[in-house]
């Protein structure tokens, strides 16, 4: 009897000790039903500038880019530089197998001379001094120098002079040396270039836009130049805008830029980016704008809520959207963890 009456007593404990059902409900209802509070970030609507962009792609020319070559063929004996060798104006890149130009330059010397002889003997026989010949009517001495052969030996070592030195490459201008592909005792061929020399103090970069944007563009206007290659903003200004639409609508325009600190190189692709200021616009980045059922939404906060707006869009960059309609100045709008919010949802601003 006694071990019935203590299982029952301890059963009975149990049951008053256990929480009752209806307040494990009661609580779970409370879970289910607590709304969540999103945290956002938000910003001020007021009326600014708009920086409208316009973004096309380009690619870099030097400004000054010349292709030397030697004006007569010949072999090469001596290499004085390599591609990517800095010269100066003036300085020796290449030179030629010369024996046959210093033959002919004597040869040529030396007739010159024989005419000039020539001549004296020439003007003896017309009764004047033949060494001074500032005494000597014009057309005297015209016609004597033809009878001497003076002019034409004049002219052989004129020539001659000038394929001597044209066994020189010389450097037009300071630049850096490309595109050489010729090597010690390799024949060149007059026609085609020996190498080529690049100025990389400034560059110029072509690009097209749209014959609709035309009117954003002007000559003298900043331009913002971005090669791929790496990361750097390179200022320059538009120089050329070619007066002419071609067949897909599009014009071609020049802009010029400084090689600041030397990294720009021949043929680098860049992008270009040319800005121009709209001045009382509300803009708002472009995180604020959502898209709901195909119309474009944003959200403001007011007293702890959120409030859904149709809006409409104007212009566009690539970071911000400026708002025609839907909107007004001193608007708080939401900027960040707008994403999952429905109207007038409760949310919490970070930082408050």
């Amino acid at each position: 009897m006694r071990i019935p009456l203590i299982l029952l007593c301890v059963a009975c404990l149990a049951v008053s000790c256990a929480p009752s059902q209806g307040k494990i409900d009661e609580e779970s209802s409370k879970i289910a039903f607590r709304e969540e509070l999103n945290e956002v970030k938000t910003i001020k609507l007021v009326t600014t500038t708009f920086q409208k962009e316009l973004v096309s792609n380009g690619k870099l020319r030097a400004f000054c880019k010349c292709d030397l070559n030697f004006k007569i063929s010949s072999v090469v004996k001596k290499l004085t530089v390599s591609n990517g060798t800095f010269v100066k104006k003036g300085a020796v890149l290449a030179t030629l197998e010369d024996f046959e130009q210093k033959t002919s330059l004597e040869k040529s010397r030396q007739a010159l001379a024989k005419a000039q002889l020539e001549l004296e003997d020439v003007l003896i026989g017309q009764g004047y001094d033949g060494k001074d010949t500032l005494e000597i009517p014009k057309e005297v001495l015209r016609i004597s120098k033809l009878k001497s052969g003076f002019f034409s030996a004049g002219l052989e070592y004129k020539k001659a002079l000038y394929d001597m030195q044209a066994t020189r490459l010389l450097a037009s201008f300071d630049g850096v040396v490309a595109n050489l592909n010729s090597r010690i005792y390799d024949k060149t061929d007059g026609s085609k270039p020996f190498c080529t020399l690049i100025d990389r103090k400034s560059f110029e970069v072509e690009f097209s836009v749209m014959e609709s944007e035309l009117k954003d563009l002007q000559n003298g206007q900043t331009v913002s130049i971005f090669p791929f290659a790496f990361e750097k903003e390179y200022k320059g200004k538009v120089t050329q805008i070619n007066p002419v639409v071609e067949e897909n609508g599009l014009v071609k325009i020049t802009a010029r830029v400084t090689n600041n600190g030397g990294k720009l190189l021949e043929g680098m692709n860049v992008r270009v980016l040319v800005q121009n200021s709209l001045p009382d616009q509300l803009v708002v980045p472009k995180s604020a704008v959502l898209l709901r059922q195909n119309k474009e939404v944003v959200f403001t906060h007011q007293e702890g809520t959120a409030i859904w707006h149709y809006v409409s869009t104007g212009q566009e960059n690539s970071s911000s959207y400026t708002i025609t309609e839907g909107l007004q100045a001193g608007d708080e709008v939401i900027v960040d963890g707008n994403l999952n919010l429905a109207h007038e949802a409760k949310v919490r601003v970070l930082g408050d």
